[in-house]
C-alpha cells in the first residue's frame, strides 16, 4: 500500500519534472527574453508559491548586475546594482558562490548591518537564489522571495 506521503511526493516530483521540461522547451523555442522569463515564472508557479521573482544577469567582464525581468509586489523598485564582487547584495552572493543559496530574514538583516547597505528588498522573510550558468560560469541568478512567510522556500527546493 502506498502511503499518502509517498503519493504526494510522487505528485510533487512529477510536477517538478513537468516544470523543468516546460522551462527547457521555453529555452529552446522562445525568441524573446521577456517571453522566456515570463514562461520560467509561469512554470515555477506550478511547483512553488512564487510571489516575487527576478532574473539577474552579470554581463561578462562587467561589475554590473542587471535585472531584465522582475515580477514583484507593488511598491518595491529594484535598480541595477554595481560592484557585484562586493558582498552587499544577495544576487551577487549567489553569482559569486555559483551555487543555490537560501537567506532568511535574520541573515538579510545581518548582511545589511555588516555591509551598511540593503541586501535585498526590505521586509523579506526569505530569499532563495540559484545561479544561471553557461559553460560552468555564473552569468546571473534567478531569485525568488517572500514578504509573507519564512517557510515559502526550503533547502529541498534548491535541489540539495
Amino acid at each position: 500500500m502506498i502511503s499518502m506521503d509517498n503519493k504526494k511526493r510522487n505528485r510533487d516530483e512529477a510536477a517538478t519534472v513537468t516544470a523543468l521540461v516546460e522551462i527547457s522547451n521555453a529555452v529552446n523555442n522562445t525568441d524573446d527574453f521577456g517571453d522566456l522569463y515570463a514562461s520560467i515564472y509561469d512554470s515555477l508557479l506550478k511547483i512553488l508559491t512564487v510571489e516575487n521573482i527576478a532574473v539577474t544577469l552579470n554581463p561578462e567582464d562587467s561589475e554590473l548586475l542587471k535585472f531584465p525581468y522582475v515580477a514583484d509586489e507593488p511598491g518595491v523598485i529594484i535598480e541595477e546594482l554595481i560592484n557585484i564582487s562586493k558582498p552587499q547584495s544577495l544576487p551577487a552572493r549567489v553569482v559569486s558562490a555559483g551555487k543555490p543559496m537560501l537567506f532568511y530574514e535574520e541573515d538579510i538583516a545581518k548582511i545589511s548591518r555588516e555591509t551598511y547597505k540593503t541586501a535585498s528588498p526590505s521586509a523579506c522573510k526569505v530569499v532563495a537564489g540559484a545561479p544561471l550558468k553557461i559553460k560552468g560560469r555564473s552569468m546571473g541568478a534567478l531569485m525568488v522571495w517572500s514578504y509573507r512567510s519564512k517557510d515559502a522556500f526550503k533547502v529541498s527546493d534548491l535541489g540539495f
